[in-house]
């Protein structure tokens, strides 16, 4: 009887430490002088998720479509909790924080579906001590939204086994990831899982599933996609956005002179073959190709020290380093965190033995891999991989 109970405690202790770990980070920030500098810089992508809040605040949703750059969901986000509780608050981390405890709360329900309470436990008690975790937390970054978003479609579609209506929230949070971050393989991967189902069991059933996920996505992209008559005016749409520089972030992740794919920056191999392609995503991956069959020795190393980045231990970092904050400006990330060469240990480990231990394994096989090659073909950054 106490262990039962102590084994239903431990998770409720470690969302709710987690959760005063994370707000504990978001108000030491908020005191610190150096705040205002990253948020206000252009340097840093705080600023343009702010900035472009602050757009959707002043002209509305729509009609500011043609002014913004980024994908729209979490800029709006900001301004909605900007509109409700002013924007001089910090309503917005918050929420952030409790996203990831929410996010804990779905590993132990994924955990739990997928192989039992013991396994379950582990996972949320590695996850919590991963210092990133707390770090973008507390930063106007996407990165938690995107963990939530992500966490959430695997816990629907494993509810979906049995009612379809779940299906139909899978479809609608995988669209809102989308917006978040638009990985087009996670969208793949999800209905992947349902298109496998189908293919397994051939019925109505779950050909009925899958339309009812598709059609979800397709109504919220639909809704969150502005167009020109939403519009009250019709300024001119900018030259680039996150939709059509998907090349330009492709080639820097994948040319041998971007410091093995963490460089956003401009190299000479990365002008060279982004004036080739013409702005095409396809014909950029074709060249890439020929590149790789040109020098494969070369490549070849590349991405062996690439793999060695996305699984090692090092926090790669963007206009955030983790460290900067770690070793000078926060007392929270001086607690014992482990770094993400602890965790992929226990991922592989966890995959390997839940092979025969579940029967819906298929659809963390599937998503894994479809969410690591997204993060894999880019330029490899810390926020990434969380």
């Amino acid at each position: 009887m106490i262990l039962k109970k102590s084994s239903t405690l431990a998770p409720v202790f470690i969302i709710v430490f987690t959760l005063a770990l994370n707000v504990a980070f978001v108000f030491e920030q908020e005191a610190k002088p150096t705040t205002g500098f990253f948020r206000h810089n252009a340097a840093f992508d705080s600023s343009r998720f702010l900035n472009e809040a602050k757009i959707i605040e002043e002209d509305g949703f729509y009609a500011s479509s043609g002014k913004r750059r980024l994908p729209p969901a979490y800029p709006l986000l900001i301004a909605a909790f900007n509109y409700i509780f002013g924007s001089n608050g910090s309503a917005p981390l918050i929420f952030q924080a409790m996203l990831n405890t929410g996010s804990l709360a779905l590993i132990y329900f994924i955990s739990s579906v997928l192989f039992g309470r013991v396994p379950a436990l582990i996972a949320i008690a590695v996850s919590a001590l991963y210092g990133p975790f707390v770090f973008y937390g507390g930063m106007y970054l996407r990165a938690s939204l995107v963990t939530f978003e992500s966490l959430a479609v695997v816990a629907l579609l494993l509810a979906g086994r049995k009612k379809a209506f779940w299906n139909v929230l899978a479809g609608i949070m995988t669209a809102l990831l989308t917006l978040t971050r638009p990985y087009p393989l996670i969208v793949l991967a999800a209905h992947g899982w349902l298109v496998h189902k189908l293919v397994q069991n051939r019925n109505k059933r779950e050909a009925y599933k899958i339309f009812s996920f598709v059609a979800a996505f397709v109504i919220v992209i639909l809704i969150f996609s502005p167009t020109q008559r939403f519009k009250a005016d019709s300024p001119q749409r900018a030259p680039e956005s996150n939709y059509t520089n998907a090349i330009a972030h492709f080639l820097s992740g994948n040319v041998l002179d971007s410091n093995y794919g963490y460089t956003w920056g401009d190299t000479p191999i990365k002008v060279k073959l982004l004036e080739k392609s013409g702005g095409s995503l396809t014909k950029g991956a074709l060249l890439i190709f020929s590149e790789i069959f040109k020098n494969p020795w070369d490549y070849a190393k590349f991405y062996y020290k690439k793999i060695k980045i996305f699984v090692g231990g090092f926090e790669p970092p963007s206009n955030y380093n983790f460290y900067l904050f770690k070793d000078e400006l926060s007392l929270v990330l001086w607690a014992p965190f482990i770094s993400l060469g602890w965790i992929v240990p226990f991922t592989l480990l966890g995959l390997w033995e839940g092979r025969s231990q579940s029967r819906n394994i298929s659809i963390l096989y599937i998503w894994i891999s479809a969410l690591a090659l997204s993060i894999f073909i880019f330029p490899i950054q810390s926020r990434y991989r969380l």
